[in-house]
């Protein structure tokens, strides 16, 4: 957010990449797709009483928490190219 003169503020990935991409009139679809995979993680994740039953360890598996590592990779991906462009 720094980069388009904007302080960040919020949890929200998906915000935070809408705002950016506002300012500099860029597509984002595929990447709203993982910004919003990583949100779903936010909040159960971290805390104990967020999951209807259980703990956060029981809600996660091996593919999940894959695509969540994948959804990170492609989003910073994204940023390093898009700052080294604007750099």
């Amino acid at each position: 957010m720094y980069l388009v003169n904007e302080a960040p503020w919020g949890n929200s990935i998906r915000v935070l990449i809408e705002k950016s991409a506002e300012k500099k009139k860029v597509t984002i679809n595929q990447l709203l797709s993982y910004a919003r995979e990583l949100d779903r993680h936010y909040v159960p994740s971290r805390y104990p009483n967020a999951h209807p039953a259980g703990t956060p360890h029981e809600a996660y598996d091996e593919l999940t928490s894959r695509k969540a590592i994948e959804a990170a990779e492609h989003l910073i991906s994204f940023v390093k190219k898009f700052i080294e462009e604007q750099g």
